[in-house]
Parts: C-alpha cells; structure tokens; sequence
C-alpha cells in the first residue's frame, strides 16, 4: 500500500537493479496500492525486492524477500574414476543450484549409445556425490547420466561421454615362437620369449598350449597359470611318433592376449642312437665250403630305422676279423658265406646299422666247415600232446630239433597243410617249429601234426587241441505254451556244443520293439523252460535264449514273434439293455447276450451307470454278474440315469454296450379313481374322477385328459392347460359320434401315472340350458377388506352345457398364481386372495357362457392397509452438530389419511435407533445435537390410523464442515535405503477439499495381512517420510492418507509390494530365447537366465503372448510366476500366428521383457534332420582289431527321419548292425578287423530335408593286401616283383613285406625275403620250365598282413614268340554226342617247342567260346556234345 500527497512516483528494483517491464514484469500502480507482476517465475526471480515511493515531501522504501522453489540445477564437477570390465566408478559436485530446497538424493542411470532413449535407472537412493555402477558387461559401450532431485522432484542431467566398459589398457602382445629342447619319446622342454609389449599392465603369467601337427584343435598344458618369469616348461605324456606344435600366450589384467606364432612340428621320438644286438645269429647250414647263417632284428633299434647288416668271420688262430659280403652292408637277416677252405674252424658275427653308427656285434661260436648229417629229431621236453586252450586266446607251441641237411618242416591241420593263413602263424627255423594261432576258435579244435624230414629220415608228432569257451546256440525252435495276456511260458532245447564246461543255466530276455532293445527276463534259469510273466496286453514281443557256463554266455537264439493275447478273443459287446419297475430309488436293467462270445464261453456280466448329461461311468458292482438282469438300488430321486454292459469271458472284457435309453427313477404314481360321464351334450362331455392313492410323495399338479374315437386308434390329449380339479368337460366333440375318454394324473417331479379308464363308449347329442350366474349367499355388490387378510369372493352358476366361467379384475383377465387361486364346479364359481394388498382393491367381473346363453356379476373391492414407504431421504444442509433432510410423501396413503412422519437416527455401522421424533407433521427435519465427525444414518416412517409403513433408511450423512476431506494422494514411490529402512515418496491430491492440507499420515501393513498401521502419530507436511521399523525380510505395502480441517481423506492406492532387504535392481531380459517345437495349438519355448540380475537372484519368468492381429498381452500361465526356463504353452488357435515376450522377476520387481524376435505360427513344427559329431569323431575314430566298433551319432529332426549308414568303398559288413531311435543311431561292428576301415557315411532325411555326415575308421591291425602285384621280366632263372602298399595299413605304415613263392604242383611257400623294405624283389635261381606262384604280405607294426598273390601261374622261361595257329582243322569222325577233330602243327613256332593245344568250342548262335582241353597231339575227341546242335 502507498500514500502520499503529491501521488509519489514508484520504482521497483531488485538487488541493486531496475525492474524493467517486459512481457514477463508487469506494474500496477493506483493511489492507494503498487503492484509488481511476474509471470513463470524461475529460479532467477528468486531475491530482494524494494518498492521505492518519493515525491517532494520525501523518499520511502519498503523490500520482501522472494524465494522460487524449483528442481535443482544439473550436478557439477563430473569426473569419471576407475573403470573395469564390469564397473565404473564416477564423482561429481553438487548442482550450483538446489532448487530452493536440500538436495535429497541423487539419479543414476545407463544407457547404450545405439538406443540413446531408452536409459535404465541404476539407483536413486544416493545420498553422496560418488557411486560405483557395477555389474556391466565386459566389452560394451555406456551412457551414464546423473540428477539430483529435491522435493519438487528430478532436474536436468549431467551426462558422460561413451564409456567402454574394459581395463584401460590392453592385452599383452604375442611371446616369442617357442623351441623345444631335450626331446624323447614321451617328453621335450619348451621355452619361448616375453612379449615385446605388456599392454601397459604387469603381465600376471603365460598359458601353453599344444596340438597335433594334422589336429586343429589346440589344448592347454598348464592348469594353473606360470609365473611371470616362469618361461619354460617341461612337457610330458607326448605319444611317440607323433608331430607336435606349441605356441604360448601372455596374460595381465586386462586379460589374455594373443597367442605366439606356432613352433616347428617336433616328432616325440628318442635321438636316433646305435642299434642293440642283433637276435642270436646261429649256423643253419654247413658244407665243406660254405656256412648258412640265420640271425634276427636287434631288440631296440636304438631311434632309428635299421639300414642294414655287416656280417665277419675270424678264422680260428687269427685275429682279424674279415667281411663277407661285397656291399657296405646287406638288407636281409640271412646269408651264404662262401669260399670257405675245409675242415677249418670259423666263428661269425653279425652287426646291426643304422644312422647312429654300427652297432656292437652278436658272435657265433666256432663252426668246421663239413658236411652235417643227422636224421630229424624232435626234443618233446615238456611238450604234452593234448593241449586245452580257453576260446579267445592265443595258442602257441614251439617244439625243438636236430637236423642236417635242413629238414623240410610241415605242419598239417586235419589232413590239410597250414600255411600262414588267417589267425594261423607258422615259423620254423633250422633248430625248431613254432604254430601260433591267434584267437583260437570253436572250430579249431583238432589233431595238429607236426612232420620234420630230410634225406637222412623224419619224424612226427600229434597234438590234440581242446577249446573251451561259451557254449553254442541253444537247440530251436523255441516254442510257446500257455500264452495269456500277462504271460506265456517258453521251451527250448540244450545246446548241442556246451563249450567244453556244462551248461550252468540259461539266460532269458524279451524285446517288445522288434529287437531294438532288449530286457532281462531271467538270468539264471536252470530248466530248458521259463515262464515270462509280466507282459503288456496285446504287445508284441521276440524271446531270446543263451546258454551259459563257466566261461561266459553263448550266442543267442531268437524266437518268432508272439502276441501277448489269449489264443481266443474277447467277446463281441451285448446289445443296449432296458430298464424296467423304475421306483424312487431303484430300477432293474435287463440285457441280451452278445451275438458273438470270442471263441470262450461267456463268464459273466459287468454294469455301468451315468447320470444323463455327464460324462462319468461308475461300475455298479465290482464282482462279475452272472444273470442278465439286476436290480439297481441307492440311486438318487429326480435323477436320469444311462447304463451299459460288458460281457466278459476268459479273453476278458468286450466293449461296451450301446447306452439304454434314458431312465428317470422316481416313485410311481397310481391312476386316478372312479373315472365317470357325469353329462352328455353333442359337442362336449363331462368326466369327474377321484385322486389317485398313490401320488408319488409329490403333489398332483394336473390331469392329463385324453379321448378317442371309436373309428380312430390314436389317443388325442384333450387339456391344453394343467388341470387340478377332478372334474372336466371335454369340448370340440363331433356331433353323434363315439368316443372313450381316459384320465392320467401328474405329479410336480412330472411322474406321470398310468391312466384310468377308458369309460365306455359315449354318444355325444344335445341337452340345452341357458347359462346363468348370481352372487353367493354372503357376497355384496361393494365390500372392504383388511390388508393381509384372505379374501374369498364366490358365485353360483347353472346351465346346459356347462357354461365356460372367466374372471376379469379391471377389465384385464384374471391370472392364477401362488397367491390368487379359482375354484370353478358344475354349480360354483370361486376365487381364493390371500394375503391381500392394496393392489388387490378394483372391480371383479365373473361372466358364465354357454351356446345358449351369457351371464355376469360385478363386485367392487376395496383393500385397506398401512401407507407406502415414502420417497427417498435427500440431504439439505448439513453442519458440525446438525444435519437437515427431506422426503417425498408416500405414493399409497393405504386408504386413510397421513397423520404424522417419524424419524430416527443411529450411527453408521450400528444398530442402535434413537426416536429424534415421532410427530414430524411435513415433509422435512432439522436433526439437532450430533456429533461432529460422526456418520449417521436416519430413517423415516409414515403413521396412518391403519399404521405404520415400512422405514426408509438415508445414505451415510456426517456431521461435518461444509469443506471435505482432501482425496486420495497417488500411489507413493518406495525405495529402499536399507535391509530394515525405506524412503517414501508422493506428491499431492489433485482434491484439496476446498480447504488447505495441512499433512499426511503414513500407513504401512505386511503383504500378506489384512491390518493396516499408522507410522507417524502426527501428520508430516512434507512429501517425503522415512520408515526405519522394517524387519528384514518381510514384504511391505504403503499407503498415504491426506489431512486438512475437515479431517483425515481417503487413503492412496497401496504401493507396489517391497521386501525388507538391501537394495536391488530389477533384472534385465532373459536371453538364448529360441522355439524349441510347436504344434497346432502347442508352443515349447526355452530362454536363459538375463545377463544382469539386478544384484538379486532371479526367483522366476513371466512368459506372455499376443495374436498377431492383437495389441493386448496375455499371461501363458495361471501361476504368477514360473521358475523354469523351459515352458509348454497350450490353448493356441491353430493357423494363428503368436508373439512371446518374457520378463525376469527379482525380489527387486518385474524386468524389462525380452521377445522371441518373430511370429510363432499355431502348426506341428517342422524340423530338417541334424546331428551331432562327437569332437572325437570329427577326425579318425581309432579302435584296435577285435574290439567293436560303435559309433553313436546324437539326432534330430521332425517328423523322425530315415537313417542310412554306408560305407564309402563297399558294403556294409555283415557283422555290422545298425541301432537307432528318435534321438541318436549307433553303427556297431563286433570283433573290427582291418577291413572295416574306412570312411562310413551317414545320411539323416525327411520330409524337411536331408542331413549327411562320414566318420573316418582306423582299425589298429595287421595291414592288407598290397593294392597290387605284377610280375615282369621273366627269364628262364628269374623274375622280378613289383607291387603297391596296401589300401588299409591297419594303422601303421608298412614297415617291410614278406616275399614268398612255390611251385605251383606244392603247397607250402618258400619264404625269399622276410625283411624286405622295398616295393619289388627279384627272384632269383627260378628252375627253368617250372611254374611258380608268388605272394607278398605287408608287415606294420601290429604284425603281418594278408598275402597278395598272383594269379596266373608263371613259367621260368626265356619269352618267346606266341605261336601261329593251326591249320587245317577237320572232324574226322562224327557221332550223336561226340566229334573227333584233327589239325596240321603251326607253319612257323619261331624256333619254340610247341607245348600243348588248347581246344575251344561254342554251339552255333553264341559268341562266348568255352575250353574244352589242353592237349599235346595234334588230335581230340571231344565228348558230351548235344545231338542235332551245330
């Protein structure tokens, strides 16, 4: 306010400045009032501000302090500290700015650069300028921003720059490539250089790795990580001969860096070194000029391959020893010295050499050079002639002799040679005879004779094998006996060959899937039989039986394939049954038998029953019924009820029975009585009967009244509407017609009796009287009732036919109800009202009709009662202490005058009516001295001489201010500062009352109770409250009640429910969400848990879909929350197309969700085949020969796909069989060999595609056949061989061949070279003319091979020319079946004897000619010819 004569001019400053005015300041000023406007103030406005006045009479001025509350500034001194692979460490100041009011708490958020707008809170309970975000993902970019907030809420951000979350330095670099020192066999020391950069971080230690040279897979040496100076390492547990490489890396804080360049393959072998001895070199052979010596390979090579042989002499009496050979060294282990003088002594030695030198020499004793004689002679110490070896072993026996010349060494098996064939090993040297046999057989148990022979004698010897093992196959067929569905009972016969030991007991299993698999029946049977219980009805089963001893279980023997059924069926269904004398509670079924019994005679019965329109069967008697009728009992009144049966024989039960018609059991009502004519008219009847004696416990509610013509036989029901009297006139009849008329009563639980009658056959002709109608005796034109009361309202009636009487009320037609009821009789005509009302007041009207007549009555009724309520209670003002009300007068005043009003009043929630008064003569009333506060709810009633009405109650009215309680706040914000603290959070309601709030009281309650508590006692005027009374691990909820004068408001919404513990964060997404099938209204879906779980275990997943064409999420299961992470989700709608969203839930809250990123479509999913390769079958699976193979490959695919196994360069073996499921194939080969090496190709397929794989075999064996063998260069004295290494080398390299040949009339082989390294031999000193056969076998570390063998004789010759052929061919003499041909000799043979003819024929049309013979002269007769064919 101003004042001041003249009027003062006025200036407004703040601080020391001007106010300037702007579409913002605005000034007013008038005589008495200056007035400064500011419009959207900020936080600049805040200040002093002085209104200055001055005129001439003087100077006055007058300042108020301004104070603009609003967010605060942005935070300030931003420094980012510490960063690490999954946290960030950041420090800031305080907001220059707070906004008027104390920084509460700071906002702390993230966000990834890519999506700049969708940030995610990190924590808003930060009282310090300082935080440390944790929990980031290695290797990902960050935004953080911070705000701080005061009570008006956040201000602006303070945002960082992108932050990566890593170390801030880098990995080292690559060591130094790294050398290997000291290698063997089984070991080597590597070393390797530090890096030339550690990345700017101490390196912390070295990881070493190795592989195999052909491998690509790398494997760490070190479990635990070397010492940063630690760089050398000792390598152990190499595999000889394998290559190696090995590389290093580094490792500091930041992490491991990359790895060094790869070292030169190393070979785990020992450094090559001088051989050992070589076998004991002995003398095989002597003559007067020559010795044969023998010797074999040293034991250790000594690292390097044997290169050769030095052989010397020293003549006894000499010092110097002398080589005897002209080469450096010789290959083979076996050699002639010549040029000997006789009769001198020798002695011999032999050295081995390889890379490392010559190793030292193996001498011989002195030997005389002369002629050795002596016949064989077998030294059979400890040597036993019956041999009894266990099947799978190794049989070997070496027997010792004397012999010159070298005797010829045979050994037969039976009466057949042995050579070295499959398993079968013979060696024998000038002083023994070894047979080995590998894995000795069932069938190898013989006599084996050994035969030694030279020019001077020979000598035998027998030994008779014995092989124990398993017993054979048990003796088939395996029959059946007593086969039932559960069991069966199995036979057999013992096995022929018991393996040497007696059958201990046999070994029963059963297949249910074609012989997939197999399960223990019995283990231990001791009889050729067993009983198989247990079985599944209906299944098909195959049975096997091995005999067992004391060496193991035999071979199995299978059965066919059985049904586990009687050798009958079961019987056909019975026909539906009946049902018959139906009572209250019971009623007897009846059934047929069955057309058809099965093949067994029928046993008994079982009964079900249902009630009509559900789906449930019960049995009504658990044991078997043997009639075919039974009495059903304890069934339920009212109820419908279905039945069905089954019959039943030895095969068990038949199907159900079709369901008997539906029966309703109830109790039976009697006919009615004494059914009469009681008149006769040409188109009606009258009939009168008495009530049935039964009535079924019920009520008789109508008659049904039926007639029939006598020309007719249908039954026509006469009523339309229900009857209760028992009378009745039948009308619409046909004039001079007969009819019969018959009566049925029904009851209320509509049990219908059966009828009475027919009567006797009626004429129906005329007997006319008028109608006619009067009022009773005591009735009056006009009369009154008292309200409930039972009004009775009567008339009297006559005419011929019986008149047709109607009652009208009003002019509107009378209706019968449980309250108004007629009585009409050939003579009276009543109406019964009870409990009369008002409404019941009007004009009744009864009117009699006939065909010849029409009569009425009136009666005017009036009802009197009490008034009706009256209209609603209306409030009209209210007070602290009064309250006034109104209410509209009744509608009804019940016939008499409204005398008086009377109201009453009690508190809400109580029943306590005080009278406040009973004389209230208008339509409204003060009520006076209430309390303030308090709700009252009043009532009001009007009084009339007849009575009261009925009270009508107001709504709840308090006493009270006209202001009203504020409204509720909005849901306040918790947030957890501690295990046992929370900080709470709300804003005003947006409803005051009308008046100012003056607080806010705090309630909080336990989740899972009904009671709420007040925290604080008196109301807090902020918009903040702190509870620190939690206990630790409850769940709490929090509600906020606002205070102004008129009292306390409605409380807000609860707040979401939180748990008393320290502060977590929601999750993030689950991840890894993928489909894992689908149908036609099924998903599968399976997630992983989410990368960050807001520092709180995950407790479970909400899993949620939406249709494609809709917008709302839908919940995918009835439980809050699932805690698998794996879900089956049903209810699809086939053909649609799905969305699925799943959030992860913490004791922090519900995540944001994660979608499966595409529509599901509502169909049965389609897979293409796949599978999974073991790591170890990604490169050559190893096995060693007689082990079985198996590989088993993991599959997939939808529907099940096909599977074929194949072998790349041949078939299958027939020892390989092929198992497979819906989920993984296996290839197994019992007792490998090398010739199941190879590359096996496996082919997945189905109607989504086609899926291959090959695995690559390595069977550890003796090598092969060599690939090829050719002879060339054939002389009369020589040939030389040339062949291929074999394709399979059985898992070793072929480290030398064996060359053998023989005469083609001979049967044993002559070994020539049993060291050769080469890949072709020369035989020399052939015999001219003869025919040889030659062989080569491949041998590798595991043994020797397969022979290669030629297969074409060849003769020692010089080549010659082919001869020309013969001329002059002629038949000289013909027959039916034979033809004498003669030839000329060849004109030129070019100079070569001619040997033999080969003679050829081919009947006339064909083209391939056939041998006939090989002959010498220049005739043939050739034989077996067919007659008449040229």
């Amino acid at each position: 306010a101003i004042s001041g004569k003249p009027a003062p001019d006025v200036v407004w400053t703040k601080g020391n400045r001007p106010l300037i005015a702007s579409p913002k300041i605005k000034f007013k000023v008038t005589d008495r009032v200056a007035i400064v406007t500011i419009h959207d103030v900020d936080r600049p406005d805040d200040g002093t501000y002085t209104c200055t006045v001055k005129n001439s009479s003087g100077v006055e001025d007058a300042s108020v302090k301004v104070h603009v509350l609003s967010r605060p500034g942005q935070p300030t001194d931003l420094v980012i500290g510490e960063i690490t692979p999954d946290s960030v460490k950041l420090n800031w100041g305080p907001p220059d700015d707070d906004g008027g009011m104390p920084i509460t708490n700071y906002i702390v958020e993230r966000c990834d650069p890519k999506t700049p707008d969708d940030w995610v809170k990190v924590s808003s309970a930060i009282r310090k300028t300082d935080y440390k975000i944790t929990k980031l993902m290695h290797g990902s970019s960050y935004l953080f921003r911070i705000r701080a907030q005061n009570f008006n809420g956040p201000g602006e951000p303070l945002m960082t720059p992108a932050i990566v979350a890593k170390y801030q330095f880098d990995t080292p670099g690559a060591p130094g490539k790294p050398v290997a020192k000291n290698v063997t066999k089984d070991r080597l020391t590597l070393m390797f250089d530090e890096p030339d950069s550690d990345g700017g971080s101490h390196i912390i230690g070295y990881w070493v790795e190795r592989k195999e040279r052909t491998s690509v897979r790398w494997e760490r040496l070190n479990r635990e990580i070397l010492g940063p100076d630690e760089r050398k390492i000792q390598v152990d547990d190499l595999e000889e001969g394998l290559d190696y490489e090995f590389r290093a890396s580094a490792e500091n804080r930041a992490g491991r860096g990359k790895n060094s360049p790869a070292s030169i393959p190393y070979t785990a072998a020992d450094p090559a070194g001088m051989p050992g001895l070589v076998e004991t070199p002995e003398v095989i052979d002597c003559t007067p000029t020559t010795v044969s010596l023998q010797w074999g390979r040293p034991a250790t090579d000594g690292g390097s391959r044997v290169t050769g042989y030095i052989v010397e002499n020293l003549l006894l009496g000499e010092e110097e020893w002398h080589k005897c050979h002209m080469k450096a060294t010789i290959r083979q282990t076996e050699l002639i010295v010549t040029d000997l003088v006789e009769l001198d002594a020798y002695k011999f030695r032999v050295s081995a050499v390889n890379e490392g030198g010559v190793g030292e020499p193996a001498e011989t004793p002195f030997v005389v050079c002369k002629e050795q004689l002596a016949p064989p002679v077998l030294d059979l110490t400890d040597i036993s002639d019956s041999v009894v070896v266990r099947q799978g072993n190794d049989f070997n026996v070496t027997i010792p002799f004397t012999a010159a010349p070298k005797p010829k060494v045979t050994w037969m098996r039976g009466y057949q040679v042995l050579g070295p064939i499959e398993r079968f090993f013979v060696k024998n040297t000038a002083e023994s005879a070894s047979l080995t046999i590998k894995k000795v057989e069932k069938r190898d148990a013989m006599k084996y004779t050994l035969n030694v022979e030279n020019d001077l004698g020979s000598q035998s010897f027998e030994i008779n094998l014995q092989v124990l093992g398993k017993p054979g196959k048990p003796e088939g067929p395996i029959t059946f006996e007593d086969v039932t569905p559960e069991s069966l009972e199995l036979l057999w016969k013992p096995p022929r060959d018991n393996g040497g030991s007696d059958v201990t007991n046999y070994v029963v299993e059963r297949s249910d899937n074609a012989g997939v698999t197999w399960t223990y029946v019995s283990s231990d049977v001791k009889r050729t039989s067993v009983k198989v219980p247990k079985l599944t009805p209906g299944a098909q089963y195959i049975l096997r039986v091995s005999a067992e001893n004391r060496y193991g279980v035999g071979e199995a023997i299978r059965s066919t394939s059985i049904i586990a059924k009687y050798p009958f069926d079961a019987p056909e269904p019975p026909a539906a049954p009946t049902t018959s004398d139906i009572a209250k509670d019971s009623l007897t079924v009846s059934w047929k038998p069955p057309t058809e019994d099965g093949g067994s005679e029928i046993i008994g019965y079982l009964l079900d029953k249902k009630e009509v329109g559900t789906s449930r069967w019960m049995r009504i008697s658990k044991s078997i019924l043997k009639k075919r009728d039974h009495r059903v009992t304890n069934l339920r009144e009212g109820t419908e009820y279905e039945f069905r049966v089954f019959a039943i024989n030895a095969a068990g039960e038949s199907g159900p029975s079709a369901m008997s018609a539906p029966a309703r059991v109830v109790d039976p009502v009697s006919p009615p009585a004494e059914l009469n004519v009681s008149f006769v008219t040409r188109a009606s009847v009258g009939l009168t009967w008495k009530k049935p004696g039964l009535t079924g416990g019920k009520k008789i509610i109508t008659y049904i009244i039926e007639r029939r013509n006598l020309k007719q036989d249908k039954w026509v029901v006469c009523n339309t509407e229900n009857v209760i009297a028992t009378e009745y006139v039948i009308k619409g009849l046909v004039n001079n017609a007969k009819y019969e008329f018959r009566v049925s009563a029904r009851n209320s639980a509509a049990v219908i009796s059966e009828p009475a009658g027919p009567t006797f056959p009626v004429l129906c002709k005329d007997e006319l009287v008028p109608a006619s109608i009067k009022l009773d005796y005591n009735m009056k034109e006009t009369m009154q009732f008292p309200a409930e009361t039972t009004i009775t309202l009567g008339t009297l009636i006559a005419g011929m036919p019986a008149p047709e009487v109607t009652w009208t009320k009003d002019n509107r037609p009378m209706v019968r109800s449980s309250r108004v009821d007629r009585v009409t009789t050939k003579r009276t005509s009543s109406t019964v009202i009870k409990d009369a009302s008002r409404a019941d007041s009007g004009s009744y009207v009864v009117t009699a009709k006939n065909d010849t007549g029409v009569s009425q009555v009136c009666m005017n009724v009036t009802v009197i009662g009490r008034p009706s309520r009256v209209g609603p209670i209306e409030l009209v003002t209210t007070s602290v202490d009064s309250i006034t009300i109104r209410w509209a007068e009744p509608e009804d005043d019940g016939g008499t005058p409204i005398r008086s009003y009377t109201v009453e009043r009690t508190e809400a929630g109580q029943d306590n009516w005080v009278v406040f008064s009973a004389s209230v003569r208008k339509n409204t009333c003060k009520v006076t001295r209430l309390r303030t506060g308090t709700t009252y709810i009043f009532r009001v009633t009007a009084v009339s001489d007849i009575g009261a009405s009925d009270p009508i109650l107001s709504k709840p009215i308090t006493a009270k201010s006209p202001f009203n309680v504020p409204g509720p706040p909005p849901r306040p914000e918790v947030f957890m500062e501690a295990a046992d603290t929370a900080f709470l959070t709300w804003t005003c309601p947006d409803d005051d009352g009308g008046v100012e709030i003056i607080g806010y009281f705090v309630e909080k309650k336990e989740r899972t109770s009904i009671r709420w508590s007040r925290v604080n006692n008196l109301p807090v005027k902020e918009w903040k409250y702190r509870v620190s009374t939690l206990m630790e691990g409850l769940e709490y909820e929090f509600r906020i009640s606002a205070v102004n004068e008129a009292g306390v408001g409605k409380p807000s919404q609860s707040s979401e429910s939180v748990q008393a513990l320290e502060p977590v964060d929601k999750p993030s997404g689950p991840i890894n969400i993928k489909l894992v099938d689908s149908a036609r209204t099924t998903a599968t879906l399976q997630w992983s848990k989410p990368k960050f779980d807001g520092g709180a275990d995950i407790i479970g997943y909400i899993v949620e879909q939406r249709e494609m064409s809709s917008e709302e999420w839908i919940k995918c299961h009835k439980t809050h929350i699932i805690k698998e992470t794996t879900l089956f989700v049903t209810g699809l709608k086939k053909g649609k197309q799905y969305y699925f969203r799943i959030s992860a839930v913490n004791r922090g809250g519900t995540g944001e969700p994660a979608d499966l990123g595409h529509p599901v479509l509502a169909a049965d999913l389609e897979e293409a085949p796949n599978l999974e390769l073991d790591v170890t079958m990604k490169k050559a699976v190893t096995f060693r020969a007689g082990v079985p193979i198996r590989l088993y490959i993991p599959i997939s695919g939808k529907p099940a796909p096909e599977v074929f196994w194949e072998k790349e360069d041949g078939e299958l073996p027939n020892r390989a069989t092929v198992e497979t499921s819906e989920v993984a194939t296996a290839l197994i080969i019992q007792e490998s060999c090398w010739s199941d090496a190879g590359r096996y190709q496996l082919t997945l397929k189905n109607d989504s595609g086609v899926k291959c794989a090959s695995v690559t075999v390595r069977v550890l064996d003796v090598p092969g056949p060599a690939a090829s063998l050719i002879v060339k260069d054939v002389t009369k004295s020589s040939a030389t061989l040339v062949w291929e290494p074999p394709v399979l080398d059985g898992g070793s390299a072929p480290r030398s061949y064996v060359v053998e040949k023989r005469e083609s009339h001979r049967r044993t082989w002559t070994t020539l070279d049993a060291r050769c390294n080469k890949m072709s031999y020369k035989v020399m000193k052939l015999m001219e003319g003869v025919t040889y056969y030659f062989r080569v076998l491949a041998e590798n570390a595991y043994g020797i091979g397969e022979a290669r063998e030629t297969i074409e004789p060849i003769v020692a010759q010089d080549a010659v020319e082919v001869a020309e052929a013969p001329s002059r061919i002629q038949a000289v003499d013909v027959d039916r079946n034979a033809v004498v041909l003669k030839w000329d000799k060849p004109l030129v043979s070019e100079g070569a004897e001619i040997m033999n003819y080969v003679v050829e024929y081919v009947e006339e049309g064909q083209t391939t000619w056939e041998k006939y013979a090989t002959v010498r002269d220049t005739m043939c007769e050739v034989l077996n010819l067919h007659e008449g064919t040229s």
